[in-house]
């Protein structure tokens, strides 16, 4: 059997490349899957603690599967009960979680609480692998992706065979247990609420999981387009909408809206596919449950309290209208039965009726088409969620610098840059904060990427001047700075944005250190040794330029922000 790891990299290979895979990729292929159908199959269903195995470890000898035994000592015994408690997970795999993040990592010398850490977040990478393992067939299935015809064939086939085996409901189901507050989900109240991840960051347990969620929500609408869904399955999304609908409404979490929007979606191409039936071999399996039609519409005409539950149920009662005219439309080739066809001609008015004194339209305009949240796919998701797992990095690098370009090219400075506040905070936030922290497959695309960011540093402060009246804004903004709120980004302007975080040590500053930290041997030296050499004298240059720029600027504001960045002695 292959690990999660070991499926996911095959996976990629074979499907990702940038040319057709070979017979020996798609061997390897087909035999990585054939071997973890059982895991995908039960996806991410781990076996329970055990009182015999806590005994078993409890007793400092512990048997792995394949391996001799393994000795404990008690600071081993208590982290691996610990993520017994905290995971909900079989204390025999906790050991073998241990001696994995071992391998991984070394833990000679590391304080207990960051081996836990370190254990879990090896856990939480297996299960984010086998996630991702399971995208990217859904994904080569329904996407046209240009792969060869007999491999999707084959995927198609294999993901035809999970999901009538029950694949789709142990998807809703994640979904919704992983929401609960317990070891097996968030976590309860005495569980770890931290984990480190494969690069050693410290990221928030809470957040890791909500992060499965979504994924789990995107195989969930692109299954649909796979194997058409049965009346249980849409009851069961259904309910899950609404609850995930009413956590929404009490959160502004991105990732909460986008789980919503996905179990939305699953039902809205649930409902207009199957309506469809275009395609022979895919025949409609709802149209043809009389049964099924009245309790959804039931189901789906209950009113509740909350508005933000009802604006998700009427998007729902949208698509189910769409279904009913579309399976009206069959009746006479389906020779339905007059009453039946009577029924849905008053499930239909009723529908109408609700859905325009609501106004379903504006709040799918305003809650969901219009949000940040729905907006998922921009540069910020390239990014993090595509090259930073591929540790590649071409669209950025391409983005930034037509980006660089245009702007020398702006003969329009009134506003001082305001417009571009967004394009700004994208490059600080996003790509220059983090670059230390990610991984490149290429150096040379890190010290592009830098170079990039410093240029639009660069470009700002040389472009854009300060002027009398933004004294007064940036005391206002000095003083919002101290009571832990942020200004509003429509009141930012990039240049200010550079010199607070320089007079305060930030980001920028701190990045910028780090980069002529090694000194002028260092430069010297990798620039004759590294393909990426001058591209690193090229980072250490404009980083230079943009100090100076710093310091002939942040003179004009020094004293409105004395009283923020110096230390105030008293005077007796």
């Amino acid at each position: 059997m292959v690990s999660p790891k070991q499926l996911l990299g095959t996976i990629e290979s074979a499907l990702l490349g940038t040319s057709p895979p070979m017979a020996a990729h798609r061997v390897e292929l087909l035999h990585a899957l054939r071997t973890s159908r059982t895991s995908l199959q039960s996806l991410l269903s781990y076996p329970p603690p055990k009182p015999s195995d806590r005994s078993q470890v409890q007793s400092k000898s512990v048997r792995l599967p394949d391996s001799p035994p393994i000795s404990l000592d008690d600071q081993d015994v208590h982290i691996a009960l610990k993520l017994s408690d905290d995971l909900h997970l079989n204390e025999v795999d906790c050991v073998r979680l241990l001696v994995s993040a071992n391998k991984e990592w070394g833990l000679m010398g590391r304080e207990p609480l960051e081996i836990l850490r370190l254990a879990a977040g090896l856990w939480y990478t297996e299960r984010r692998d086998l996630i991702t393992s399971l995208h990217l067939l859904l994904r080569a299935v329904v996407l046209d992706q240009g792969l060869q015809d007999d491999i999707l064939v084959d995927i198609q086939k294999y993901l035809e065979d999970l999901i009538s085996s029950g694949l789709r409901q142990r998807l809703i189901s994640l979904i919704k247990e992983l929401n609960r507050e317990e070891p097996s989900g968030l976590g309860g109240p005495q569980c770890e609420s931290y984990v480190l991840d494969s690069r050693g960051s410290l990221v928030e347990r809470q957040a890791v999981v909500s992060r499965e969620r979504l994924i789990l929500g995107h195989c969930l609408v692109l299954s649909i387009l796979v194997v058409r869904t049965c009346p249980k399955d849409i009851k069961d999304i259904f309910s899950v909408l609404k609850d995930s609908a009413s956590e929404v409404s009490e959160s502004n979490a991105t990732v909460k809206h986008q789980i919503t929007f996905c179990l939305l979606f699953a039902l809205v191409i649930a409902f207009v596919s199957d309506g469809l039936s275009t395609v022979p071999d895919k025949a409609s399996v709802l149209s043809s449950n009389t049964s099924f039609r009245h309790e959804f519409h039931e189901l789906v005409m209950t009113t509740g309290n909350d508005p933000h539950v009802e604006g998700f149920v009427g998007g729902i009662r949208l698509a189910w209208v769409v279904h009913l005219m579309l399976i009206q439309d069959g009746v006479p080739a389906r020779e339905t039965i007059s009453s039946g066809s009577s029924n849905e001609l008053g499930y239909l008015s009723q529908c109408l009726e609700a859905i325009f004194s609501n106004n379903v339209f504006q709040f799918l305009l305003d809650k969901v088409l219009r949000t940040a949240s729905f907006q998922v796919y921009d540069m910020q998701f390239e990014l993090n969620e595509i090259e930073a797992r591929r540790e590649q990095y071409p669209s950025t690098i391409s983005f930034l610098n037509l980006i660089n370009a245009l702007i020398a090219e702006e003969r329009d400075l009134s506003d001082r840059g305001r417009r571009f506040i967004g394009i700004f905070r994208f490059i600080y936030d996003h790509v220059f904060g983090p670059f230390p922290q990610r991984a490149y497959a290429d150096p040379c695309e890190k010290w592009q990427l830098v170079g990039a960011c410093l240029k639009h540093f660069h470009m700002v402060l040389s472009m854009y001047d300060i002027k009398d009246e933004d004294y007064e804004g940036v005391v206002d903004q000095s003083r919002l700075s101290a009571t832990k709120e942020s200004s509003p980004l429509q009141t930012q302007l990039p240049v200010l944005e550079l010199l607070k975080d320089f007079m305060s040590g930030k980001t920028a500053f701190r990045n910028i250190m780090s980069i002529l930290l090694p000194g002028v041997n260092s430069v010297i030296a990798e620039r004759s040794s590294q393909l990426y050499g001058q591209l690193l004298e090229n980072a250490v240059q404009l980083s230079l330029e943009i100090i100076i720029l710093v310091l002939d600027k942040d003179l004009l504001l020094s004293d409105y922000w004395r009283p923020l960045y110096q230390v105030t002695l008293s005077i007796f």
